[in-house]
């Protein structure tokens, strides 16, 4: 069950990302569409951004810098994204509102 499907993974890790951090046969098996049902997809994507330091392929350092980048995310969310529920109710509709046409 969950345990089987864990060590899948962790056994796919280690086999696409080597401790030498030769990436070759991810980035073939990227180009020819074989992570398109993986379940590692995302870190090789991240690995292929850059978003992980350079020839670091140690998985504690993965999740370090994975961690940064989606609390940053989450702050730039808060920052930019509104939500109506959470607005105060002094908010005028002459000013801010999504239905007028000018």
């Amino acid at each position: 069950g969950e345990m089987a499907a864990m060590e899948a993974r962790l056994r796919e890790l280690r086999e696409l990302f080597p401790p030498s951090g030769d990436v070759a046969k991810l980035h073939k098996r990227a180009m020819t569409g074989g992570l398109r049902n993986s379940s590692v997809r995302s870190v090789a994507w991240r690995a292929f951004l850059g978003v992980f330091p350079a020839g670091e392929h140690a998985l504690p350092a993965w999740v370090s810098v994975a961690d940064r980048h989606r609390a940053y995310y989450d702050a730039r969310c808060d920052d930019f994204l509104v939500d109506p529920y959470k607005q105060s109710g002094g908010a005028d509709p002459l000013v801010n509102n999504p239905l007028a046409q000018n």
